[in-house]
């Protein structure tokens, strides 16, 4: 949902060059040790479909870089369903990282410096349970998603979409999804991080 048009209809464009950027190799978009690099091509999953209503069935994306990255020394984490797989059971801690806005209401701007927080990985059911209409309309394939947190006070909001969840197996860090959607329940209100509303993460493997 991150490369849908202002209609939501269909897809942003990456060209011209410089038209979307990605900054990497720091923690804080300020530091001049940030290195920058161009996107060439959005390549969208083919089963999600572009909609002005809020659509996150296989909601996830690549972005093809016009050059490859350099300087990137350390671990990368391994990517579950390419590399291999990991085990994930339902309690285990996931960790989510990104530049969103620390409001629990969602205004307020990005975070200059990147953040993360360990969430347990939630049920399918008790996924499904919070998410009524995304089920009745068949918004999102919970087979194909991983549901996380429901702790007040830990989440990921406004601006992590398309962000990690990573977890840890026996010293190794493995991609296993990308920030998609909070659920929909509590409609209490609408806040990240109350306590009863999951992040909802395309799983990276089909």
């Amino acid at each position: 949902h991150c490369i849908l048009n202002w209609a939501g209809d269909g897809y942003l464009s990456a060209a011209p060059a410089g038209n979307t950027r990605i900054v990497y190799g720091c923690l804080d978009v300020r530091d001049a040790a940030c290195r920058i690099a161009d996107a060439k091509r959005y390549v969208a999953h083919p089963c999600y479909t572009p909609a002005p209503a809020n659509i996150d069935h296989d909601d996830i994306a690549l972005i093809e870089l016009r050059a490859p990255v350099e300087g990137m020394d350390g671990q990368f984490a391994l990517v579950n369903g390419l590399n291999g797989s990991v085990p994930l059971e339902d309690g285990d801690p996931v960790t989510l990282s990104g530049f969103g806005t620390t409001s629990p209401s969602g205004a307020g701007g990005a975070s200059p410096v990147l953040l993360e927080v360990s969430v347990p990985k939630r049920s399918k059911a008790f996924c499904m349970q919070q998410s009524p209409s995304a089920v009745s309309n068949g918004w999102i394939d919970f087979d194909h998603v991983i549901c996380t947190g429901g702790e007040a006070g830990k989440d990921s909001c406004n601006g992590d979409s398309g962000g990690p969840a990573l977890v840890l197996h026996e010293g190794t860090p493995w991609l296993v999804g990308v920030a998609s959607i909070g659920s929909e329940l509590p409609l209490s209100t609408g806040d990240c991080a109350a306590s009863g509303r999951l992040g909802v993460y395309t799983e990276v493997r089909a």
